[in-house]
């Protein structure tokens, strides 16, 4: 009896282990994946930085020389451009600084069709940052949405966790976004972890009614785990990062900042 229940689970271990290796094989394979689009991305298509003329103090000045100032983006027309002749969906880069998050990201008429693709079109499980497709591209709206996975090792939108820890949210205040034609500072103002179905955060693109503005940032203060006090007013404009959350079912985990255009 034993000889045959050996005889019988062996084999099946074996499978077990084999598809068990598999699936390991697979998510690093998908991982490395994502790396090398990534690595790719910033080698080729992120927008360059400039440095930031530090001031200098005259010669009757006592104040200590100012720190090094931090590097001032500028928008690159030209890789924009030429990236969009290989997919016609890319709108812009997101960066936030002190994260990991930093990638060109695309927008279509189809919320779901680069969850599972990468800039070339091809299956990829990390999928591509993409905009809500209601929002316009150019930034005019009153509420713009990201989207990205919330990756394990690291990638896409999975440092938004980190700006749980209060330390982390009051460190990393800023990011940007570099279209064609025009560059955007982000200042980071809100944390929070919703429902995937919250109309507040997810159904207000645009302002039709007065107060509603007021209504959104008192909703925004009222739920976020933090909050920074910028002043916002209706003539305000806000970008979403939105991603997973596992704390409880169909949770989400965003990111809110005050956009605002730079001139250079």
């Amino acid at each position: 009896m034993r000889r045959a229940l050996k005889i019988i689970l062996i084999p099946i271990l074996i499978a077990c282990f084999a598809f068990s290796a598999y699936k390991v094989w697979e998510i690093v394979s998908e991982y490395d994946k994502a790396d090398d689009i990534k690595a790719e991305m910033i080698e080729h298509y992120k927008p360059t930085m400039r440095p930031a003329a530090a001031e200098t103090p005259s010669p009757d000045d006592n104040t200590p020389a100012p720190d090094t100032p931090a590097p001032v983006s500028i928008g690159n027309p030209k890789i924009l451009a030429a990236q969009r002749e290989q997919n016609e969906d890319i709108v812009g880069w997101v960066t936030i600084h002190g994260t990991s998050i930093d990638y060109l990201f695309v927008q279509t008429s189809d919320n779901d069709f680069y969850l599972k693709r990468d800039l070339n079109k091809n299956h990829a499980a990390a999928g591509t940052i993409f905009m809500d497709s209601r929002s316009s591209s150019d930034f005019s709206d009153f509420n713009t949405i990201l989207y990205g996975h919330h990756m394990k090792n690291g990638s896409m939108f999975h440092d938004i966790k980190r700006f749980d820890d209060s330390k982390v949210f009051d460190t990393y205040q800023k990011g940007a976004i570099y279209l064609a034609d025009k560059t955007f500072t982000l200042h980071i103002f809100a944390y929070l972890v919703i429902k995937s179905n919250d109309t507040m955060v997810y159904g207000t693109l645009n302002l039709y009614e007065e107060g509603e503005a007021e209504a959104f940032f008192d909703y925004m203060k009222g739920k976020a785990r933090h909050y920074r006090d910028l002043d916002l007013t209706p003539d305000d404009q806000v970008v979403t990062l939105s991603t997973c959350a596992y704390e409880f079912e169909d949770a989400r985990m965003i990111l809110l900042a005050k956009l605002e255009e730079e001139y250079q």
